[in-house]
């Protein structure tokens, strides 16, 4: 085989080494944009769902409350009123009785409203601790995805730039 064969041949196969590392390079990255890309939306997806049903679960409770308010501030409205006049129509005969049971009435309903008020602050309030807790062990989880998922993509392009480099270092050592 003449010199100029060898060289022809040397320079087709460091040629052909190139055109494989450049692709290998180019399809390593395009693998990792791609799954970095989709990482991210997955992501974007979940933690706006998880918004969503905080939103809808607070707004549905506080909705909740205030109609469990309203209408016990209806009933009390409507008892104290009937026994007002109750109280009117028999003053002459019960004034002492109709005292005591609409101060009985007046405390029952503002310890109804109380603890109904308790129990609406106390149900927000997990309720919205429980969507913070979510979101934020969903943004973490992305993020740790999103990591791993980079380094992965890195240590990939690493070893094929340095696959490439021995090969076209071989090449050039055969000329």
């Amino acid at each position: 085989m003449t010199h100029k064969a060898c060289t022809k041949r040397c320079f087709l196969t460091l040629t052909l080494s190139l055109i494989s590392c450049i692709v290998t390079l180019t399809l390593s990255l395009i693998s990792c944009i791609v799954t970095l890309t989709l990482n991210l939306i997955s992501c974007i997806v979940t933690l706006t769902l998880n918004l969503i049903s905080c939103i809808v679960t607070l707004t549905l409770n506080l909705i909740s409350c205030i109609v469990t308010l309203t209408l016990n501030l209806i009933s009390c409205i409507v008892t104290l009123t009937l026994n007002l006049i109750s109280c009117i129509v028999t003053l002459t005969l019960n004034l002492i009785s109709c005292i005591v049971t609409l101060t009985l009435n007046l405390i029952s309903c503002i310890v109804t409203l109380t603890l109904n008020l308790i129990s609406c602050i106390v149900t927000l309030t997990l309720n919205l601790f429980s969507c913070i807790v979510t979101l934020t062990l969903n943004l973490i989880s992305c993020i740790v995805t999103l990591t791993l998922n980079l380094i992965s993509c890195i240590v990939t392009l690493t070893l094929n730039l340095f696959s490439c480099i021995v090969t076209l270092t071989t090449s050039l050592a055969a000329l």
